[in-house]
Protein backbone atom coordinates (compact mmCIF):
# COMPACT_ATOMS: atom_id res chain seq x y z
CA UNK A 1 0.00 0.00 0.00
CA UNK A 2 1.30 3.45 -0.89
CA UNK A 3 2.19 5.74 2.01
CA UNK A 4 1.15 9.37 2.38
CA UNK A 5 4.71 10.53 1.73
CA UNK A 6 5.07 8.35 -1.36
CA UNK A 7 1.78 9.72 -2.71
CA UNK A 8 2.97 13.31 -2.26
CA UNK A 9 6.41 12.68 -3.76
CA UNK A 10 4.80 10.98 -6.76
CA UNK A 11 2.50 13.96 -7.33
CA UNK A 12 5.46 16.34 -7.13
CA UNK A 13 7.24 14.20 -9.74
CA UNK A 14 4.17 14.35 -12.06
CA UNK A 15 3.22 10.72 -11.51
CA UNK A 16 -0.28 9.40 -10.93
CA UNK A 17 -1.03 7.17 -7.95
CA UNK A 18 -4.23 5.82 -6.37
CA UNK A 19 -5.49 9.40 -5.85
CA UNK A 20 -4.13 12.96 -5.69
CA UNK A 21 -2.77 13.97 -2.27
CA UNK A 22 -5.02 16.09 -0.03
CA UNK A 23 -4.06 18.81 2.42
CA UNK A 24 -5.55 20.71 5.36
CA UNK A 25 -4.07 22.76 8.19
CA UNK A 26 -1.41 24.73 6.36
CA UNK A 27 -0.48 28.38 6.26
CA UNK A 28 -3.50 29.46 4.21
CA UNK A 29 -5.63 26.32 3.88
CA UNK A 30 -6.74 25.51 7.39
CA UNK A 31 -10.14 26.34 8.95
CA UNK A 32 -11.17 29.33 11.03
CA UNK A 33 -12.82 29.36 14.43
CA UNK A 34 -15.71 31.65 13.53
CA UNK A 35 -19.49 31.62 13.22
CA UNK A 36 -21.87 30.40 12.01
CA UNK A 37 -20.05 27.14 11.20
CA UNK A 38 -16.26 26.98 11.35
CA UNK A 39 -14.08 24.57 13.27
CA UNK A 40 -16.40 24.02 16.21
CA UNK A 41 -19.24 22.84 14.00
CA UNK A 42 -16.89 20.56 12.07
CA UNK A 43 -15.78 18.98 15.35
CA UNK A 44 -19.40 18.45 16.42
CA UNK A 45 -20.32 17.01 13.03
CA UNK A 46 -17.46 14.50 13.21
CA UNK A 47 -18.05 13.72 16.92
CA UNK A 48 -14.58 15.00 17.78
CA UNK A 49 -14.37 16.43 21.27
CA UNK A 50 -11.80 19.18 20.70
CA UNK A 51 -11.42 22.86 21.46
CA UNK A 52 -9.95 25.07 18.72
CA UNK A 53 -6.31 26.03 19.17
CA UNK A 54 -5.07 29.15 17.46
CA UNK A 55 -2.41 31.74 18.04
CA UNK A 56 -2.76 35.14 19.58
CA UNK A 57 -3.98 37.51 16.86
CA UNK A 58 -5.51 34.82 14.64
CA UNK A 59 -8.76 32.91 14.27
CA UNK A 60 -7.13 30.28 12.06
CA UNK A 61 -6.98 26.89 13.75
CA UNK A 62 -3.48 25.49 14.15
CA UNK A 63 -2.92 22.68 14.62
CA UNK A 64 -6.05 20.92 13.36
CA UNK A 65 -6.93 18.01 15.63
CA UNK A 66 -5.15 14.82 14.56
CA UNK A 67 -8.43 12.88 14.54
CA UNK A 68 -9.82 15.20 11.87
CA UNK A 69 -6.65 14.94 9.79
CA UNK A 70 -6.86 11.16 9.91
CA UNK A 71 -10.59 11.12 9.13
CA UNK A 72 -9.86 13.08 5.93
CA UNK A 73 -6.69 11.03 5.19
CA UNK A 74 -4.61 14.21 4.98
CA UNK A 75 -1.24 13.45 3.40
CA UNK A 76 0.69 16.29 5.06
CA UNK A 77 1.60 17.39 8.55
CA UNK A 78 2.60 20.99 9.18
CA UNK A 79 5.20 22.55 11.44
CA UNK A 80 4.98 26.32 11.75
CA UNK A 81 7.46 28.74 13.19
CA UNK A 82 6.16 30.30 16.39
CA UNK A 83 5.80 34.03 16.90
CA UNK A 84 5.77 36.10 20.07
CA UNK A 85 3.05 38.77 20.05
CA UNK A 86 2.02 41.42 22.54
CA UNK A 87 -1.66 41.69 23.42
CA UNK A 88 -2.95 45.25 23.48
CA UNK A 89 -6.15 46.83 24.84
CA UNK A 90 -9.29 46.38 22.75
CA UNK A 91 -8.30 43.01 21.33
CA UNK A 92 -5.45 44.32 19.18
CA UNK A 93 -2.01 42.68 19.06
CA UNK A 94 1.47 43.82 18.08
CA UNK A 95 3.67 41.39 16.17
CA UNK A 96 7.44 40.95 16.26
CA UNK A 97 7.97 43.60 13.55
CA UNK A 98 6.05 46.21 15.56
CA UNK A 99 2.94 45.99 13.34
CA UNK A 100 -0.41 46.30 15.08
CA UNK A 101 -3.32 44.04 14.10
CA UNK A 102 -7.02 44.45 14.90
CA UNK A 103 -9.84 41.90 14.62
CA UNK A 104 -12.55 42.35 12.01
CA UNK A 105 -16.15 42.77 13.23
CA UNK A 106 -16.93 39.29 11.89
CA UNK A 107 -14.23 37.83 14.15
CA UNK A 108 -12.80 35.80 11.30
CA UNK A 109 -9.42 37.48 10.76
CA UNK A 110 -7.08 40.27 11.87
CA UNK A 111 -5.93 43.17 9.72
CA UNK A 112 -2.83 45.39 10.08
CA UNK A 113 -3.40 48.99 11.02
CA UNK A 114 -1.34 52.19 11.47
CA UNK A 115 1.82 51.18 9.52
CA UNK A 116 4.74 52.17 11.76
CA UNK A 117 6.99 53.27 8.87
CA UNK A 118 4.34 55.11 6.85
CA UNK A 119 6.02 58.49 7.27
CA UNK A 120 9.57 57.36 6.51
CA UNK A 121 11.33 59.55 3.94
CA UNK A 122 14.99 58.52 4.22
CA UNK A 123 16.95 55.28 4.28
CA UNK A 124 18.39 56.45 7.61
CA UNK A 125 14.87 56.32 9.09
CA UNK A 126 14.68 52.61 8.22
CA UNK A 127 18.04 52.02 9.85
CA UNK A 128 16.83 53.80 12.99
CA UNK A 129 13.73 51.60 13.35
CA UNK A 130 14.11 49.36 16.41
CA UNK A 131 11.32 46.77 16.23
CA UNK A 132 12.95 43.97 14.30
CA UNK A 133 12.59 40.33 15.41
CA UNK A 134 15.44 38.69 17.27
CA UNK A 135 16.03 35.33 15.60
CA UNK A 136 17.91 34.14 18.69
CA UNK A 137 14.74 34.35 20.76
CA UNK A 138 13.80 30.71 21.51
CA UNK A 139 10.12 31.69 21.37
CA UNK A 140 10.33 31.33 17.57
CA UNK A 141 11.81 27.84 17.36
CA UNK A 142 11.67 26.04 20.70
CA UNK A 143 10.69 22.39 20.24
CA UNK A 144 10.26 22.58 16.47
CA UNK A 145 13.16 20.29 15.52
CA UNK A 146 11.94 17.71 18.02
CA UNK A 147 8.44 17.98 16.55
CA UNK A 148 9.78 17.37 13.05
CA UNK A 149 11.86 14.40 14.20
CA UNK A 150 8.86 12.81 15.92
CA UNK A 151 6.76 13.19 12.77
CA UNK A 152 9.49 11.77 10.54
CA UNK A 153 10.21 8.79 12.75
CA UNK A 154 6.70 7.93 13.85
CA UNK A 155 4.52 8.61 10.82
CA UNK A 156 4.55 8.36 7.03
CA UNK A 157 3.32 11.84 6.11
CA UNK A 158 4.93 14.54 4.00
CA UNK A 159 6.14 17.28 6.33
CA UNK A 160 5.70 20.92 5.37
CA UNK A 161 7.53 23.67 7.23
CA UNK A 162 5.50 26.88 7.30
CA UNK A 163 7.68 29.96 7.72
CA UNK A 164 4.73 31.98 9.03
CA UNK A 165 5.96 35.38 10.22
CA UNK A 166 9.09 34.92 8.08
CA UNK A 167 7.25 33.71 4.98
CA UNK A 168 6.86 36.99 3.09
CA UNK A 169 8.69 40.22 2.40
CA UNK A 170 6.24 42.24 0.26
CA UNK A 171 3.29 41.75 2.58
CA UNK A 172 5.60 42.75 5.40
CA UNK A 173 6.63 45.84 3.45
CA UNK A 174 2.97 46.80 3.00
CA UNK A 175 2.31 46.20 6.70
CA UNK A 176 5.20 48.44 7.68
CA UNK A 177 4.65 51.19 5.10
CA UNK A 178 1.05 50.77 3.90
CA UNK A 179 -0.20 48.96 0.79
CA UNK A 180 -0.46 52.01 -1.46
CA UNK A 181 2.94 53.25 -0.27
CA UNK A 182 4.50 49.91 -1.24
CA UNK A 183 3.31 50.35 -4.82
CA UNK A 184 4.35 54.01 -4.90
CA UNK A 185 7.80 53.29 -3.47
CA UNK A 186 8.58 50.77 -6.21
CA UNK A 187 7.89 53.45 -8.81
CA UNK A 188 8.89 56.72 -7.16
CA UNK A 189 11.40 55.80 -4.43
CA UNK A 190 13.22 52.70 -5.70
CA UNK A 191 16.25 53.28 -3.44
CA UNK A 192 14.04 53.45 -0.35
CA UNK A 193 12.10 50.42 -1.57
CA UNK A 194 15.24 48.35 -2.04
CA UNK A 195 16.60 49.40 1.36
CA UNK A 196 13.47 48.35 3.25
CA UNK A 197 13.04 45.12 1.30
CA UNK A 198 16.67 44.31 2.06
CA UNK A 199 16.13 44.90 5.78
CA UNK A 200 13.03 42.71 5.83
CA UNK A 201 14.79 40.05 3.78
CA UNK A 202 17.69 39.92 6.22
CA UNK A 203 15.37 39.63 9.23
CA UNK A 204 13.38 36.85 7.57
CA UNK A 205 16.53 35.01 6.51
CA UNK A 206 17.80 34.91 10.09
CA UNK A 207 14.43 33.61 11.31
CA UNK A 208 14.29 31.01 8.54
CA UNK A 209 17.83 29.86 9.31
CA UNK A 210 17.03 29.43 13.00
CA UNK A 211 13.86 27.49 12.14
CA UNK A 212 14.93 25.35 9.18
CA UNK A 213 18.56 24.44 9.81
CA UNK A 214 17.86 22.18 12.83
CA UNK A 215 15.25 20.34 10.70
CA UNK A 216 17.61 19.60 7.81
CA UNK A 217 16.73 16.21 6.31
CA UNK A 218 13.43 16.03 8.20
CA UNK A 219 11.13 18.15 6.02
CA UNK A 220 9.86 17.78 2.47
CA UNK A 221 8.29 21.15 1.60
CA UNK A 222 8.85 24.74 2.76
CA UNK A 223 5.98 27.21 2.45
CA UNK A 224 6.56 30.88 1.66
CA UNK A 225 3.99 33.51 0.70
CA UNK A 226 3.28 36.93 -0.79
CA UNK A 227 -0.07 37.78 -2.34
CA UNK A 228 0.54 39.21 -5.79
CA UNK A 229 -2.97 39.72 -7.15
CA UNK A 230 -6.48 41.01 -6.61
CA UNK A 231 -9.57 39.20 -7.86
CA UNK A 232 -9.18 40.95 -11.22
CA UNK A 233 -5.44 41.27 -11.96
CA UNK A 234 -1.90 41.20 -10.60
CA UNK A 235 -0.91 44.12 -8.38
CA UNK A 236 1.94 45.01 -10.73
CA UNK A 237 2.81 44.44 -14.36
CA UNK A 238 5.01 41.56 -15.37
CA UNK A 239 7.78 44.04 -16.21
CA UNK A 240 7.71 45.63 -12.75
CA UNK A 241 7.51 42.20 -11.15
CA UNK A 242 10.56 41.05 -13.09
CA UNK A 243 12.52 44.17 -12.14
CA UNK A 244 11.53 44.81 -8.51
CA UNK A 245 10.18 41.58 -7.02
CA UNK A 246 11.40 38.46 -8.80
CA UNK A 247 15.10 38.94 -7.90
CA UNK A 248 14.17 38.95 -4.21
CA UNK A 249 11.95 35.88 -4.58
CA UNK A 250 14.74 33.99 -6.32
CA UNK A 251 17.22 34.98 -3.60
CA UNK A 252 14.72 33.78 -1.01
CA UNK A 253 14.23 30.41 -2.64
CA UNK A 254 17.97 29.94 -3.18
CA UNK A 255 18.66 30.72 0.48
CA UNK A 256 16.02 28.23 1.67
CA UNK A 257 17.50 25.51 -0.51
CA UNK A 258 20.89 26.14 1.09
CA UNK A 259 19.35 25.87 4.56
CA UNK A 260 17.29 22.77 3.77
CA UNK A 261 18.73 20.92 0.76
CA UNK A 262 16.27 18.83 -1.23
CA UNK A 263 13.07 20.55 -0.13
CA UNK A 264 10.36 21.65 -2.54
CA UNK A 265 9.14 25.25 -2.38
CA UNK A 266 5.43 26.02 -2.08
CA UNK A 267 4.54 29.60 -2.93
CA UNK A 268 1.22 30.93 -1.61
CA UNK A 269 0.06 33.90 -3.64
CA UNK A 270 -3.61 34.86 -3.78
CA UNK A 271 -5.62 36.36 -6.60
CA UNK A 272 -5.27 36.70 -10.35
CA UNK A 273 -1.59 35.91 -10.96
CA UNK A 274 -1.66 33.88 -14.17
CA UNK A 275 0.45 36.47 -15.99
CA UNK A 276 3.20 36.10 -13.39
CA UNK A 277 3.35 32.31 -13.20
CA UNK A 278 6.23 31.97 -15.71
CA UNK A 279 8.26 34.28 -13.47
CA UNK A 280 7.42 32.17 -10.39
CA UNK A 281 8.61 29.05 -12.19
CA UNK A 282 11.83 30.72 -13.33
CA UNK A 283 12.51 31.89 -9.77
CA UNK A 284 12.35 28.30 -8.52
CA UNK A 285 8.79 27.76 -7.27
CA UNK A 286 7.81 24.07 -7.28
CA UNK A 287 4.23 24.24 -5.94
CA UNK A 288 1.73 27.07 -6.48
CA UNK A 289 -1.09 27.73 -4.01
CA UNK A 290 -4.01 28.55 -3.69
CA UNK A 291 -5.39 28.53 -7.29
CA UNK A 292 -8.49 30.65 -6.62
CA UNK A 293 -10.80 29.56 -9.46
CA UNK A 294 -13.01 32.66 -9.47
CA UNK A 295 -10.10 35.07 -9.86
CA UNK A 296 -9.52 36.28 -13.41
CA UNK A 297 -7.46 33.84 -15.47
CA UNK A 298 -7.15 31.27 -12.67
CA UNK A 299 -9.48 28.55 -13.99
CA UNK A 300 -7.81 25.32 -12.82
CA UNK A 301 -8.21 23.40 -16.08
CA UNK A 302 -6.46 26.18 -18.02
CA UNK A 303 -3.59 26.41 -15.53
CA UNK A 304 -3.15 22.64 -15.55
CA UNK A 305 -2.92 22.56 -19.33
CA UNK A 306 -0.56 25.52 -19.53
CA UNK A 307 1.75 24.96 -16.56
CA UNK A 308 1.13 21.41 -15.34
CA UNK A 309 4.40 20.08 -16.73
CA UNK A 310 6.45 22.71 -14.90
CA UNK A 311 4.53 23.29 -11.68
CA UNK A 312 2.58 21.32 -9.11
CA UNK A 313 -0.77 23.00 -8.37
CA UNK A 314 -2.13 23.06 -4.81
CA UNK A 315 -5.66 24.15 -3.85
CA UNK A 316 -8.29 24.98 -6.45
CA UNK A 317 -11.47 24.08 -4.53
CA UNK A 318 -13.54 27.26 -4.48
CA UNK A 319 -14.33 28.71 -1.03
CA UNK A 320 -16.02 31.83 -2.37
CA UNK A 321 -19.10 30.37 -4.00
CA UNK A 322 -19.13 26.60 -4.36
CA UNK A 323 -18.34 25.46 -0.81
CA UNK A 324 -20.51 28.02 1.04
CA UNK A 325 -23.62 27.78 -1.14
CA UNK A 326 -23.79 24.27 -2.60
CA UNK A 327 -25.39 21.13 -1.25
CA UNK A 328 -23.07 18.29 -0.19
CA UNK A 329 -23.85 16.20 -3.27
CA UNK A 330 -23.12 19.19 -5.48
CA UNK A 331 -19.79 19.65 -3.69
CA UNK A 332 -18.88 16.02 -4.29
CA UNK A 333 -19.73 16.25 -7.97
CA UNK A 334 -17.72 19.46 -8.40
CA UNK A 335 -14.67 18.10 -6.57
CA UNK A 336 -14.69 14.82 -8.49
CA UNK A 337 -14.90 16.76 -11.76
CA UNK A 338 -11.89 18.88 -10.75
CA UNK A 339 -9.92 15.87 -9.61
CA UNK A 340 -10.61 14.21 -12.95
CA UNK A 341 -8.60 16.70 -14.97
CA UNK A 342 -6.30 18.15 -12.30
CA UNK A 343 -5.06 14.76 -11.11
CA UNK A 344 -4.27 13.48 -14.59
CA UNK A 345 -0.55 12.85 -14.86
CA UNK A 346 0.09 13.86 -11.25
CA UNK A 347 1.14 17.36 -10.29
CA UNK A 348 -1.91 18.26 -8.20
CA UNK A 349 -2.61 18.45 -4.45
CA UNK A 350 -6.24 18.98 -3.48
CA UNK A 351 -7.02 21.64 -0.89
CA UNK A 352 -9.46 24.53 -0.40
CA UNK A 353 -8.57 27.71 -2.26
CA UNK A 354 -7.95 29.49 1.06
CA UNK A 355 -8.95 29.15 4.72
CA UNK A 356 -12.25 27.33 5.25
CA UNK A 357 -14.35 30.24 6.48
CA UNK A 358 -17.20 30.29 8.95
CA UNK A 359 -19.83 30.45 6.19
CA UNK A 360 -18.97 26.95 4.91
CA UNK A 361 -21.16 24.19 6.44
CA UNK A 362 -19.41 21.24 8.01
CA UNK A 363 -21.29 18.87 5.68
CA UNK A 364 -19.63 20.53 2.71
CA UNK A 365 -16.17 20.26 4.23
CA UNK A 366 -16.74 16.54 4.72
CA UNK A 367 -18.13 16.21 1.19
CA UNK A 368 -15.03 17.91 -0.27
CA UNK A 369 -12.61 15.49 1.33
CA UNK A 370 -14.78 12.41 0.92
CA UNK A 371 -14.96 13.09 -2.80
CA UNK A 372 -11.17 12.90 -2.91
CA UNK A 373 -10.51 9.89 -0.71
CA UNK A 374 -13.49 7.57 -1.12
Amino acid sequence: MITHLERVLAALSRKETDRPPVDLGGLAWSIVDSKPHGYRELCRHLNVDAEPTHRVGSYVVYPVDERILRRFEIDFRHIRISEPKVELPGGAVEDCFGVRWVPTPSESMYYPTDPPLSSVKRIEDIEDYKKWPNAEDPAFTSGKAEEAKALREGMDFAIMADLGVASNFLHRYAQLRGFSQWLLDMRLRPELYEALVSRIFDANTRLAEAFLSPMKGLIDVVCISDDMGSQASPFVSREVYRLRIKPWLKRRIDSIRRMAPGVRILYHTCGSVQQLIPEFIDAGVDILNPIQPLAAGMEPRTLKAKYGKSLCLHGGIDIQRMLPFSKPEEVKEAVKRILGFMGEGGGYIMAPSHQIQGDIPAENVVAMYDAAIR
